[in-house]
């Protein structure tokens, strides 16, 4: 049997500011508003403390997580910066349409990066794929409801992606 966790390959590297957000996204995960607002108050005090705590920039902070991962990862991280992006035109991809706006928030070993679509911008060939998941696992139509209006995360090759906004550049 093969541990995923001890797998090189399978080993996806997160920056800590991106971690936290992603956690803090899964507590909170839910449909309303409400949750959307607590969610980026949340995301904004943390980066604050960690900001102050760790007494550095974004930037600062990223480049120190950087130093200790694979070389692999250091090089992709700096062709391929956390941020937003665009899929690029003839994108071999169905979870979204070409020149829709992903957020890369990982790299892998493999060479690909973690994307974040929204749920708002999934395609319709995502959305059928997440139909007949649903059906094969039984799902209910509420569970169906919740997952069509959740955001999904996927592994790509990242020459599909053009950097619209560098997260490293914000202050």
């Amino acid at each position: 049997m093969v541990n995923l966790f001890q797998d090189p390959i399978q080993i996806e590297y997160y920056p800590v500011m991106i971690i936290k957000q992603t956690m803090f996204q899964n507590l909170l995960r839910a449909d309303s508003i409400f949750c959307d607002i607590i969610f980026a108050e949340a995301v904004k005090n943390i980066n604050n403390t960690f900001k102050t705590l760790l007494d550095m920039s974004y930037k600062e902070t990223f480049e120190k997580w950087l130093e200790g991962r694979p070389k692999i990862v250091q090089e992709m991280a700096v062709k391929f910066p956390p941020g937003k992006y665009i899929m690029k035109e003839d994108a071999p991809y169905a979870i979204t349409n070409p020149g829709t706006e992903v957020e890369l928030y990982s790299w892998l070993e493999t060479g690909e990066v973690g994307i974040i679509v929204k749920a708002e911008d999934k395609s319709e060939e995502a959305l059928e794929h997440e139909r007949m998941l649903c059906a094969r696992y039984h799902k209910t139509a509420e569970e169906m409801e919740i997952i069509h209006k959740s955001s999904i995360r996927a592994h790509v090759d990242p020459q599909w992606l053009q950097l619209v906004k560098n997260e490293l550049d914000v202050e």
